[in-house]
């Protein structure tokens, strides 16, 4: 007789599938995961002791950008002023401030021979570097008359050679072995004072580079408000009709970023009477009137300019690092960094000539103070740091030494790659080298980069 009862399940069978399932899942998005995370921890393990906060605050930093928390946009995640470098002080050549007298900050332009001038960045003698004081332009009781906007015909925008330096430099810069988010870097503040027809053709030039993939946006200015405008309501004209113009003519998802110095009365903590004083020599760089300026929507991006005001501050007895230490505070507390992307702008890791004589232990130092202070106490997203190689005040500047070989500052920076949180700015039409090979360099350090358009 044959037996018809049906055969006898196994289920250990199905159970073992389960295990296999519930335990290799995990473990499949485990593998994964870990491998930027543990990018970021030997990171900030290499610069700071685990057991610190600033380790804390660093792997905090790293999972944010991890998680995509940079500015939206980009296909990856992410003054006379004596020029105080890292290496001394260098003076500079004068140019007129706001007030009509010699001032003491010269006139930055994204290309030579005007171009950015360095902040008071931090000395060399010590691993805690303290920036020398340095002159400030005086900004009160105006004697010219505030220009006003007028008509200049100016030719139709030439059509784009891909010979051009800037072309180059952007179709390098996106490819994906470097991958590097791209600002359009210009100061449009005497192209809109020369009129509308001169605002338009440079909007419509710039607008044509701004189409191109792995292009975030377009800088308007630099330390707006420092130097080019006479009155409050001069700049806030500037930054409506200059933003209104890009938005009109950028493609959709381009952002609009610019340069601001930090209001000088932050580095005043709580005396009312420093507060007041850099209020009554600084008026068009009060609190209130900056925050009119870039906090209206006109601007995604904010990059704040520190080390500007360092003289003040010693008048008033007030070390420079614990007045840039206020001003993120207070920035912070203020809630900019929730209402534009906030970053910082720093001019003073650059150094002069062929190659920087900078020590390790001051190095790391100055980079400590210039880029990881704002990322942790003023939460801002990225540091923009001046610049791969540029010509000004007659001689040469640059992050690494001549011919694109590192030195300690270039190695400090190496080791922050991985936070995903620098910018530096670079002239494709002053290359140490060829652009590709001083892009290739500039990644080893920056995740962003701003190219001179103008």
């Amino acid at each position: 007789m044959t037996d018809t009862t049906p055969p006898r399940r196994r289920p250990w069978r199905l159970i073992a599938l389960l295990v296999v399932v519930l335990v290799g899942v995990p473990t499949a998005y485990a593998v994964a995961a870990p491998a930027t995370d543990n990018l970021a921890s030997q990171t900030c393990k290499s610069l700071y002791d685990p057991a610190s906060s600033a380790y804390t605050d660093c792997m905090a930093l790293a999972t944010d950008t991890a998680a995509g928390s940079s500015v939206p946009g980009g296909s990856a995640p992410p003054k006379k002023i004596e020029v105080n470098t890292i290496e001394g002080t260098t003076p500079d050549t004068p140019t007129r401030s706001n007030s009509g007298e010699d001032a003491t900050a010269p006139d930055p332009a994204p290309s030579p021979p005007t171009s950015t001038a360095p902040t008071p960045p931090m000395t060399t003698a010590a691993p805690t570097p303290t920036p020398a004081p340095t002159p400030i332009p005086t900004m009160t009781a105006p004697t010219t008359a505030p220009p006003t906007p007028t008509t200049t015909p100016s030719p139709p925008p030439p059509t784009l050679a891909a010979h051009d330096p800037l072309s180059q430099a952007i179709d390098r810069a996106r490819r994906p072995d470097l991958n590097l988010r791209i600002w359009l870097d210009a100061d449009l503040t005497t192209i809109w004072q020369n009129g509308p027809d001169q605002l338009k053709a440079t909007v419509d030039r710039l607008a044509q580079q701004a189409a191109k993939p792995g292009v975030a946006g377009v800088k308007i200015a630099y330390d707006l408000g420092l130097r080019n405008f006479t009155s409050t309501k001069q700049i806030q004209r500037f930054v409506t009709e200059t933003s209104g113009a890009l938005r009109a003519a950028l493609p959709a998802g381009r952002q609009i970023a610019i340069d601001v110095p930090a209001p000088p009365e932050l580095g005043c903590g709580t005396s009312q009477p420093c507060q007041q004083a850099l209020r009554t020599k600084y008026p068009l760089l009060t609190l209130a009137h900056v925050e009119s300026y870039v906090l209206t929507g006109a601007v995604d991006v904010v990059n704040i300019s520190s080390g500007l005001f360092s003289t003040d501050y010693k008048q008033w007895k007030i070390p420079l690092e614990r007045a840039l230490t206020q001003q993120w505070l207070r920035l912070r507390a203020r809630g900019w960094d929730t209402r534009v992307h906030l970053g910082a702008r720093e001019i003073g890791l650059a150094h002069r000539d062929a190659t920087s004589k900078v020590t390790k232990a001051a190095a790391e130092a100055a980079v400590t103070a210039r880029v990881d202070q704002p990322l942790r106490t003023g939460g801002v997203r990225s540091v923009v740091l001046w610049t791969h190689r540029q010509t000004w005040d007659g001689a040469t500047w640059r992050l690494t030494d001549t011919g694109l070989n590192p030195n300690n500052i270039w190695n400090a920076l190496i080791r922050r790659k991985a936070l995903g949180r620098i910018a530096i700015t670079y002239n494709p039409h002053e290359p140490e080298k060829t652009i590709d090979e001083d892009l290739q360099v500039l990644s080893q350090v920056a995740t962003e980069v701003y190219l001179h358009a103008q």
